[in-house]
């Protein structure tokens, strides 16, 4: 029953740029055969409930957002609008659109926003209220409009938006209760972000988490959508994709630097995983 989920596109993919706004209910009118049933999200989701109420379920779990109440998604988990009511709005983006500097990649490996299970949990932001909605708005013109500079200035909105729901969480002292294997996982990602670089092997981060393979591979099979494998492989291409595109070094280097043994190895996995050579995928987003 479980596994019997939909694999959801990003919405609306303008000029290349992965992130975008929309009214829930205007994303439910045209995609409803999709967003009303269990599917999985590949993208981050800000959820903003202006007025009225979203019941939907993530991750197979009943969630309730009412009014002036946030809630933030992740990729790869299972969600399913069961009804909406009033006016929410939807901003949703990808970690490759956001991670552009190194103060952005410290962010992202830090923030509990990303490193723990806060999915599921209304986050009450009245008394910020204005100036979210005042951000999303902003979003959404300089995406529908032609302006110099337009994906420099999404990108820096949308870090002000994520610093901002960062200080509401500190703020308001929010419990976020995970179960142990949910924890396992957590601490599992955020070792990974901190020293993909360094180690790929799973038996090498069960190690410094104090706990088996088998362990570890049982916490991910019950609280997470993919496995420890495979969540290191993507930030191996996360990481090779930001290398590539900042152009600072040559694909021999960047190979060395994320451990591989060779060229020729790194060449091979990157096209296992992303259907194109590093040369191709450097040219392409130059």
């Amino acid at each position: 029953m479980k596994n019997n989920y939909i694999s959801e596109q990003f919405y609306y993919l303008i000029n290349g740029l992965k992130i975008n706004t929309s009214s829930l209910y205007d994303l439910i009118k045209e995609r409803g055969h999709i967003l009303c049933h269990h599917h999985k999200i590949p993208f981050f989701v800000i959820q903003l409930v202006e007025d009225g109420y979203v019941n939907q379920t993530v991750d197979y779990k009943e969630i309730i957002s009412k009014n002036e109440e946030l809630v933030f998604l992740h990729p790869e988990q299972i969600n399913k609008y069961n009804q909406v009511e009033g006016n929410v709005q939807i901003l949703i983006f990808t970690e490759d659109f956001l991670v552009t500097s190194l103060k952005q990649k410290t962010f992202f490996s830090l923030s509990k926003l990303f490193n723990a299970k806060i999915a599921g949990k209304p986050i009450h932001v009245s008394e910020n209220f204005k100036e979210l909605k005042t951000i999303f708005l902003l979003i959404s013109s300089v995406i529908k409009n032609d302006i110099t500079n337009k994906e420099t200035i999404l990108n820096s909105l949308l870090f002000s938006i994520l610093l901002l729901i960062e200080e509401i969480v500190n703020e308001n002292n929010e419990e976020i209760i995970m179960s142990r294997e949910s924890l396992l996982v957590s601490n599992f990602k955020e070792l990974v972000n901190k020293e993909v670089n360094k180690k790929q092997s799973v038996e090498y981060f069960s190690e410094k988490l104090n706990v088996s393979v088998r362990t570890l591979q049982k916490a991910f099979a019950k609280a997470d959508q993919t496995t420890a494998r495979e969540y290191i492989d993507n930030r191996i291409i996360f990481e090779a994709k930001l290398l590539l595109i900042k152009n600072e070094m040559n694909i021999g280097e960047i190979s060395y630097i994320l451990g591989f043994k060779d060229l020729s190895h790194f060449s091979k996995f990157f096209k296992l995983k992303t259907g194109t050579s590093p040369k191709f995928y450097r040219k392409r987003v130059a």
